[in-house]
C-alpha cells in the first residue's frame, strides 16, 4: 500500500510601506498562505490583523500560527523616508 501525504507548509510573505514624508508613519501587510486555516496573527505592536497602518520608523515582528499549532515569525523595518530639507547660507 502507497500513502502520499501533502505537506501544506504555512508560508508568510510580508509587503511593507515606508513612513512617508505627510504623516511620518508606514504599514505593513502579512500574506499567509499555506498551513491550517484559521489564522492566527500577532504583531510586536500588539495588533491582531494581517494589515497594520500608523507604524513608526523601526524593527517590527510578526507571528503567524495556523490551527495545528505551526508557527512562524517575520522581522521586517518600516524606514524613514521624510524629506530633509537642505539650505545653502
Amino acid at each position: 500500500m502507497n500513502i502520499a501525504f501533502s505537506q501544506h507548509l504555512l508560508e508568510a510573505t510580508v509587503e511593507t510601506v515606508d513612513a512617508n514624508e505627510t504623516s511620518g508613519l508606514g504599514s505593513a501587510k502579512v500574506n499567509i498562505k499555506g498551513g491550517t486555516a484559521p489564522y492566527y496573527v500577532l504583531w510586536s505592536s500588539g495588533s491582531t490583523k494581517t494589515k497594520v497602518e500608523g507604524l513608526k520608523p523601526g524593527n517590527y515582528v510578526v507571528r503567524i500560527s495556523d490551527s495545528k499549532g505551526a508557527t512562524i515569525e517575520r522581522k521586517i523595518r518600516i524606514e524613514d523616508r521624510q524629506a530633509t530639507a537642505h539650505f545653502n547660507e
